[in-house]
């Protein structure tokens, strides 16, 4: 397990220090301009019960696997697993998760989140690249480096329009695309948004007690309410 070494990604924000240690494990310069020699997805930890398939075959979740396009994750009950994006970006799943890399490309790398919570940490994106986290209801995408943010996918709809999920911002901002609304709205630090079947427009608000609980939890780094 590399539980030490995941401290890099997501304690980054809270510990500067840090950073140097993990910038060790991946020192090679990056090519100029070449987003798309950066933007590989790699198998980074597991912890628990992980399920790795790739073309619906069930394989050996391995560390430092090269992610392509089509390979999908369950995890089990106390379980998580992460993946590292161009190796200073990290995104977490936690437990009763389902994840499957929909699109890698020079640009663009999509995540389909069917159902759980997942964490996203991009201490340093590839020039030009997004990431895209495609929920059943919504589709977050972002751009910019040194942001963090909570997205979570209830389990049990049966169908996109019955979906519900939740975008939670630590840091930086977000453009969220909501679906059924046809509609986009930009999520700022410190700040929620809960996509409903009820909801038709977008509708920010400030984060709850709890979901700021939640985040400094699984982060175990300060977290500030909206008006601090």
């Amino acid at each position: 397990m590399k539980t030490a070494r995941i401290a890099g990604i997501f304690a980054a924000f809270a510990l500067a220090a840090l950073t140097a240690v993990f910038a060790l494990r991946f020192s090679a310069p990056a090519p100029a301009n070449a987003a798309s020699a950066d933007a590989k997805a790699v198998l980074y930890n597991t912890e628990g019960n992980v399920t790795f398939f790739r073309k619906g075959v069930e394989l050996p979740a391995e560390i430092d696997t090269p992610l392509m396009n089509g390979d999908s994750f369950k995890t089990g009950a106390e379980s998580e697993m992460d993946i590292t994006v161009g190796g200073y970006s990290g995104i977490r799943l936690y437990a009763d998760g389902e994840l499957t890399l929909d699109k890698v490309a020079e640009i663009t790398l999509t995540f389909k989140l069917k159902q759980g919570r997942m964490l996203i940490s991009t201490k340093k994106l590839p020039s030009g690249l997004t990431i895209e986290i495609d929920m059943p209801n919504a589709i977050v995408r972002t751009t910019v480096s040194d942001s963090q943010y909570m997205v979570l996918v209830h389990p049990g709809a049966k169908k996109p329009d019955e979906a519900r999920s939740l975008v939670t911002v630590r840091k930086g901002r977000l453009g969220v695309y909501v679906k059924k609304a046809s509609a986009s709205a930009n999520v700022i630090e410190g700040t929620s948004l809960d996509i409903t079947p009820e909801v038709y427009l977008p509708n920010p608000r400030n984060a709850t007690e709890e979901e700021i609980a939640w985040v400094r939890k699984v982060n175990q780094i300060p977290v500030l309410p909206p008006d601090a």
